[in-house]
């Protein structure tokens, strides 16, 4: 076991919410230990084995954390000179200086110890380093926040577990945190205003029961995505994927990495999880015209904070995607877009059975296309996402969704130099809640297999 303790000197801890400035964030999340951890490394003259720490403990899961209750304290804005001005400028005068609000909450906690805890412990000389880092830390949140960090191997018992379903999210290190660190100060300097990068983690108190999860597939339940305009037919689906996707390459690292392209180095396909680009469209409602409304880049569950850093900026400097001498004009989605069909949560479930959207190509030909070797190829692809097999299987050439097309109508997916895969579409149950996104079979890279849930639970 390895146990960060961090003691509050005197007695108080002073650092603000990031979603509210007004409030104190309590207990001090993981990622502002981490990141006291990376200014102390630097402020001590980088020492190498430091760093080589600091990428271990970016790699480990979430800690659990052990923090008392506390008293809080908010307090009214206030305004405050901003940091010094470029010289030659009237505003370096103090009383010509821009004001701006700050707030400067705080939390008295009755015991002022707070310990995060992994429960794996690392090398000897993993642990020295650490040992060593620590010791040199002086504040952790505001700078009034004195503290005393040391290392060790028991603690008492954590009140704040990581549940993936938990109603608490902690900003929390994820590998390649130091090295984003690194990057965003160069452009803030300690001066400039920042957000700095961190991952999420869900928690719940201890005191709460731990909730049911339901099994995801190999993709995360957040994407990145584009609204288009003008809107496009459900059957036009390969080719805007398609265009999506050179989009993708064309603007990518140079060589791709495999989980962009989905080719090893080597030019082989690769045996790892990779973007799989889905139509997002408007569907089974009565006034559903099956009308693709954005398109969407499903993260694979395996990329780490950088991969996923990039992926997300290589979406958002597409500046139109083309198809066949048409152009469509693109708009990066937020986390909570105007209408349901752009929003993750339509299509993420958690549900026992799916339906799916655009139809499932086969990885081969089965003899009777609605028999039990076609049903053992729908429970293959359920297995290739890291899905259980379903309990039930429905192959039939009619989605049951209102807007979309039958099988037939869709394009088949060409293979130069072999002939068409079959594709239709399937209705799945399974003996256990599945969250989405979900898209499965041989065309799910490029939007074909998308499944929607068919009966939410």
């Amino acid at each position: 076991m390895l146990v960060l303790e961090l003691e509050f000197l005197s007695g108080r801890f002073y650092g603000s919410n990031p979603t509210d400035r007004s409030r104190v964030e309590w207990p001090p999340h993981p990622s502002r230990l981490f990141s006291a951890l990376v200014a102390t490394h630097h402020g001590g003259g980088a020492v190498p084995a430091e760093r080589l720490a600091l990428q271990w403990l970016e790699s480990q899961e979430a800690p659990k954390i052990a923090a008392s209750a506390a008293t809080v304290r908010t307090t009214p804005g206030v305004y405050v000179p901003t940091n010094d001005p470029k010289p030659n400028r009237e505003d370096v005068i103090p009383e010509e200086r821009i004001k701006k609000v700050r707030f400067f909450p705080s939390a008295t906690p009755i015991n002022p110890c707070v310990h995060y805890i992994w429960s794996i412990e690392p090398e000897a000389e993993i642990w020295i380093s650490l040992e060593s880092l620590a010791l040199k830390v002086v504040s952790v949140g505001h700078s009034s926040s004195l503290v005393r960090v040391s290392i060790k191997r028991d603690s008492p018992a954590p009140n704040w577990i990581p549940d993936p379903v938990g109603a608490h999210q902690f900003r929390t290190p994820v590998r390649g945190q130091l090295a984003a660190l690194e990057e965003a100060f160069v452009q803030h300097r300690g001066i400039r205003p920042r957000t700095l990068p961190t991952g999420f983690t869900s928690y719940r108190n201890a005191s709460t029961q731990p909730i049911f999860l339901p099994q995801g597939s190999s993709w995360d339940d957040r994407w990145f995505g584009l609204r288009i305009s003008p809107k496009a037919n459900l059957r036009s689906t390969l080719a805007l994927t398609e265009a999506f996707r050179g989009a993708l390459m064309a603007l990518g690292p140079q060589p791709l990495p495999a989980w962009l392209s989905g080719h090893e180095p080597d030019g082989s396909p690769t045996r790892q999880a990779h973007v799989s680009i889905i139509p997002l469209a408007d569907v089974g409602h009565r006034n559903s015209r099956g009308m693709i409304m954005g398109l969407a880049a499903l993260i694979p569950r395996n990329l780490d904070f950088s991969e996923r850093a990039l992926l997300s900026q290589i979406v958002s400097s597409i500046p139109k995607i083309a198809v066949a001498g048409s152009e469509f004009q693109v708009e990066v989605l937020g986390e909570r877009p105007d209408r349901w069909t752009l929003d993750v949560r339509t299509w993420s479930g958690p549900s026992v059975e799916w339906a799916s959207v655009t139809p499932v190509v086969f990885d081969r030909y089965p003899k009777d296309p609605s028999g039990d070797e076609a049903k053992e190829v729908i429970c293959k692809s359920c297995r290739d996402v890291g899905l259980p097999d379903p309990v039930a299987v429905a192959v039939q050439g009619q989605s049951p969704w209102i807007g979309s097309s039958s099988a037939g109508l869709f394009p088949a997916r060409r293979r130069q130099g072999k002939p068409a895969r079959w594709h239709s579409h399937v209705i799945l149950r399974f003996e256990q809640p599945i969250s989405g996104p979900l898209v499965i079979g041989a065309g799910r890279h490029q939007g074909y297999g998308l499944m929607k849930p068919w009966r939410p639970d």
